[in-house]
């Protein structure tokens, strides 16, 4: 298990500017390094301590990932046996006393970034690895938490709107020259690359913003890249980061973070992980 709770408390607790998002960031990462076996601690993890946050009660990350870990492997167990009608699948718990309504809503609201951010990164790290973490992720997932109706209509080619929208966040990030000069160099590295970069990845999937914002889509992006030594695009996707809201301090803590996560996965690099630069 890479996962500790020690890891966990530090992904938690040393990057405050990512206190909101640090959990999905960190499952994109671990999807990117190919380990989708650490997710379900992650996501259990970070239910039980956005709940306890939330109520303003006293935790231990110590004993809450002890829960995880258990709570786990009773997913794991229920689902080799196929019992599906076991309360763990039927109900969503509530660990801090929270509402019924707020503590649905808020583990809802995790796992729908939890979701998007690994539906995002298929762009980014490949269709293979993200089913693989989809699936356990889903079989982790208390029935009332689960997606059973699509986000998205795939079918744009009569949808001018949707691939507007893909144009409009392709400028954002790169925007003026730079958003041309990259569209170039895909054209000429192969006729359909750029077609299918803006239709199929820009249009329908990146620049969806129900869930994440483009602001936490490009901090998203950046945790997908750092595990792959891919500093051209890295580099690039900074200065979309800028350009979509985000603070040069939060766009270091999560390549601090996805750093961290992908050392820990025995990653390692051609390269130096290039660095933010920005004007003085």
């Amino acid at each position: 298990m890479i996962l500790t709770a020690s890891r966990l408390h530090q992904l938690a607790t040393q990057y405050p500017l990512l206190k909101d998002n640090w959990h999905y960031l960190t499952a994109a990462t671990l999807t990117a390094c190919n380990q989708p076996d650490e997710l379900p601690v992650l996501y259990h993890f970070a239910l039980k301590r956005e709940q306890f946050i939330k109520s303003n009660r006293s935790f231990n990350d110590d004993e809450l990932f002890k829960e995880a870990v258990d709570i786990t492997n009773k997913f794991i167990n229920l689902n080799h046996r196929g019992d599906f009608k076991n309360k763990i699948f039927t109900e969503v718990s509530n660990a801090a006393g929270l509402s019924k309504e707020n503590n649905f809503k808020l583990q809802l609201q995790l796992t729908e970034c939890f979701r998007e951010g690994l539906l995002k990164s298929i762009a980014l790290v490949g269709l293979p690895k993200v089913i693989n973490s989809m699936i356990l992720l889903k079989s982790v997932t208390p029935e009332p938490l689960r997606l059973t109706t699509p986000n998205r209509d795939f079918a744009i080619e009569s949808d001018l709107d949707i691939r507007k929208r893909g144009e409009d966040y392709w400028n954002k990030i790169y925007k003026g020259k730079l958003a041309s000069r990259i569209s170039n160099q895909l054209n000429q590295a192969h006729p359909d690359l750029w077609g299918y970069t803006l239709n199929h990845v820009y249009a329908p999937l990146l620049s969806f913003s129900k869930i994440l914002s483009p602001k936490n889509s490009s901090l998203l992006i950046i945790s997908c890249l750092i595990p792959q030594d891919v500093n051209p695009q890295l580099k690039g996707h900074y200065k979309g980061a800028l350009n979509n809201g985000c603070t040069p301090e939060e766009i270091n803590q999560a390549r601090d973070l996805a750093i961290s996560v992908s050392k820990w996965s025995g990653i390692t690099w051609k390269n130096e992980v290039a660095l933010l630069k920005t004007k003085l």
